[in-house]
């Protein structure tokens, strides 16, 4: 019997206050989280598009052995600690409760080259397999 895989869609706007720059760059903000995602426990696998410009962001990371519900909450959770992880900030990927939480528990000055994820929509859905 094989694992059930699912792949869970994240689409994002990322940004900070004070702009990307050459020595600190989006590209390197979102590799850093992808290598994060990379060695999160229950992702196996990890896929990232971005629209640098506009600093839009789509995240993808395939689940295993997790129904659908389960594979939601498991990529928001990974997503979100990985964001997390390199210094980053998120909207909306958590429940309210969660994100609340989670913004009391930041410094007074959160800083001005924090990188913001807002999240603008995610899904779930089965892997085929071929």
């Amino acid at each position: 019997m094989t694992v059930p895989l699912m792949r869970v869609d994240g689409e994002f706007a990322v940004a900070r206050p004070i702009p990307w720059d050459e020595s600190d760059s989006l590209r390197a903000h979102i590799d850093r989280v992808v290598d994060s995602l990379t060695g999160a426990d229950g992702v196996v696998e990890v896929d990232t598009e971005a629209e640098l410009d506009e600093g839009e962001v789509r995240l993808s990371v395939v689940v295993a052995g997790a129904d659908q519900h389960g594979a939601d909450r498991i990529g928001r959770k990974r997503m979100a600690e990985s964001i997390r992880d390199c210094d980053g900030r998120h909207f909306q990927l958590l429940g309210e409760e969660e994100e609340a939480e989670l913004a009391n528990a930041l410094p007074s000055r959160s800083g001005l080259l924090t990188p913001v994820w807002r999240l603008r929509t995610m899904a779930t859905s089965p892997v085929k397999r071929g």
